[in-house]
């Protein structure tokens, strides 16, 4: 078969020039356009590295097809990718709903291409849409996914995950929005029913090549492919496949939401220059917030789209028809004021400072507004929850959601407040900025209903309000000058210890028993250990506040043995065995910077840890 590149349009082997056009044709598929006596190839409509898609006719009913094909090559060397396209036409025929592409038949030509005759469908696939229209408004939003989530859950009826979701697996018709006479008003009929019109809009979700099939009346005996490994497309991949670990329905909910945070903003939550690092973002990275890209965003149906978004595919909706239940109540909120009947209760935070984020089981849900408002719809159970602003300490709460609405009162403590023992029972402010600001005790009063906190009750510093919380006051200053101070003292230690390199005495002897060169190497191991250290101190402190990066703490745990071990054991071992009679006395230069290193050091980790006490949870 011979095929026009520039109009796609299909012809035998014996035509030479395209009649549409007088392009040369090209060689494109082994025979004629006639397949199996029945479909007439007419137009190829778009090409993959695997195969590709015709327009057809079916020779008989005349009624126009879609052909997908398989290339002979892979047909012929490639088990999998036979087995997936075999998977793809036994889901697809299974699925009988008008909102999903279904197939129509399957078979085999003589010269071995594989093909599958789908429905054909007009219209534009949504990535295009979303090129032309995103950032697209809330009602349009819900106009198309209303359907493409009915089709996904009888797919899911059926046991049938998706796996590939993704705007050009949607296809969207819509009708040409000309008008006719009889809107016009110059056709008058008597007829009080009107015939059955074409629907507005049409959108169907094709391609299920990678599906999942979880029922074995669906799949039969054919269940040995697609069963692990790292399947989709990465833009749109959850977490669970981008760790290749089992997948079920909430996969699709991931990448639905994924879809739905392009269509509000016309990107997807997370990119990258390549494979892996797009897959650390779904795997570690929060979202970032659909309002501060578009603002026309309610909270409501941003907090829809990031529970979507979850990492845990336990907080993610349960399936389609709840995704669907709550996308429409928040865009009809939105859109028309109406508070609607929710199936799930709306936990209503308040939180001092404002634009807090919000965190619920590890999950970015959100941010609290200006005014420090967020609400958020949580099923029935239990829920951790943590809020975190900038300057700010970190609190975590605990909720247990029942069926009806609750309230949260969240205030946050300053990082220039300290706490003092709970048996004192008050807060005090070291350096108050002004006389009218007092420190004042408070204790959470007990809460109604199933709403706790995370403790029984605490002691919080009165937050003090913005205009009085000072930019740069003498307690953040004496603090920051001391961790300043104290990480200098150790670094210079530490050069001081490498430029000036004197090993202790016992690894000098082990020199000589055990092995040559040893000593070296457990003063390097002193040395690095003390100028790491306090990098991984400050940036615990200061850059990852109250959010442990597992690096971060692999490093500081593994120079922290090295310092314990090296510095302070040689430094002991010198100390104790020259009034033993093991060696002489060291000078005052070898001990000097080891003991100023294991002082600075100390101090600063000390430092630390009280700040760590400071906190509020």
């Amino acid at each position: 078969m011979k095929e026009c590149p520039k109009c796609k349009h299909c012809f035998d082997d014996d035509v030479a020039v395209c009649p549409h056009d007088g392009a040369g044709l090209v060689q494109s598929l082994r025979g004629g356009v006639l397949i199996d006596n029945k479909y007439r190839l007419e137009k190829c409509l778009g090409r993959g590295g695997m195969g590709a898609v015709y327009r057809a006719k079916h020779v008989h009913l005349g009624r126009t097809v879609a052909v997908k094909t398989l290339l002979q090559e892979y047909a012929a060397s490639d088990a999998t990718a036979v087995n997936r396209f075999q998977r793809e036409a036994r889901a697809a025929s299974a699925i009988e709903h008008p909102n999903v592409v279904r197939a129509l038949d399957f078979g085999i030509t003589p010269d071995g291409m594989r093909y599958i005759v789908m429905e054909y469908v007009e219209g534009r696939p949504l990535n295009e849409i979303i090129s032309c229209e995103a950032p697209m408004s809330p009602l349009r939003v819900l106009k198309i996914f209303k359907q493409a989530l009915a089709g996904i859950a009888a797919a899911h009826d059926l046991k049938l995950v998706h796996r590939d979701l993704k705007p050009a697996n949607i296809m969207v018709y819509e009708r040409n929005g000309s008008t006719n006479l009889e809107e016009l008003g110059l056709v008058l009929t008597d007829d009080t029913t009107k015939a059955t019109e074409e629907p507005e809009m049409t959108v169907k979700v094709l391609d299920f090549g990678l599906a999942k099939i979880l029922n074995d009346e669906i799949l039969g005996d054919d269940n040995t492919d697609l069963k692990t490994g790292i399947m989709g497309t990465p833009f749109y991949m959850s977490p669970e496949q981008c760790s290749a670990k089992p997948v079920d329905m909430r996969s699709d909910i991931y990448s639905l939401g994924v879809i739905l945070y392009q269509m509000l903003t016309k990107d997807v939550p997370f990119r990258g220059d390549s494979f892996a690092a797009i897959v650390s973002g779904h795997l570690t990275q929060a979202p970032p917030s659909i309002r501060a890209r578009n603002p026309e965003v309610s909270p409501e149906l941003e907090a829809v789209v990031m529970r979507a978004l979850a990492k845990n595919p336990a907080n993610r909706q349960a399936g389609a028809r709840e995704l669907l239940a709550e996308l429409e109540a928040a865009v009809l909120k939105q859109s028309h004021g109406s508070t609607g009947e929710l199936l799930t209760p709306t936990l209503v935070i308040t939180s001092f400072p404002g634009n807090c984020t919000v965190e619920v089981d590890g999950d970015f849900r959100g941010k609290t507004n200006a005014q420090g408002r967020l609400e958020l719809r949580l099923p029935p159970g239990e829920y951790r929850l943590r809020f975190t602003a900038p300057g700010w300490n970190d609190q975590a709460r605990t909720v247990v959601m029942g069926h009806s609405d609750q309230s949260l009162d969240v205030r946050l403590t300053h990082k220039t407040a300290v706490l003092v023992p709970a048996a004192v029972g008050t807060i005090t402010a070291l350096h108050p900025v002004t006389s009218s600001v007092k420190p004042a005790s408070v204790t959470m009063p007990p809460t109604s209903g199933s709403l706790r906190p995370a403790t029984g009750s605490f002691s919080a510093a009165t937050p003090m309000p913005p205009e009085h919380l000072p930019r740069v006051s003498a307690t953040t200053g004496l603090n920051i000058t001391l961790d300043i101070l104290l990480t200098t003292v150790g670094i210079l230690s530490g050069i001081t210890a490498l430029t000036s390199f004197q090993p202790d005495p016992l690894s000098l002897r082990w020199d000589q028993t055990v092995m040559l060169g040893i000593s070296w190497w457990i003063g390097l191991v002193g040395v690095i250990s003390t100028l790491v250290m306090p990098v991984c101190l400050l940036l615990a402190d200061y850059v990852y506040p109250y959010r442990p990066v597992p690096v971060l703490v692999t490093i500081f745990n593994i120079t922290r043995i090295g310092f314990l071990v090296v510095l302070v054991g040689g430094t002991v071992v010198a100390a104790l065995g020259a009034p033993l009679g093991h060696w002489d006395w060291l000078p005052i230069s070898w001990f000097s910077p080891r003991i100023v290193a294991v002082v600075a050091l100390g101090a600063l980790y000390s430092r630390i840890a009280a700040r760590r006490r400071a906190v509020v949870v």
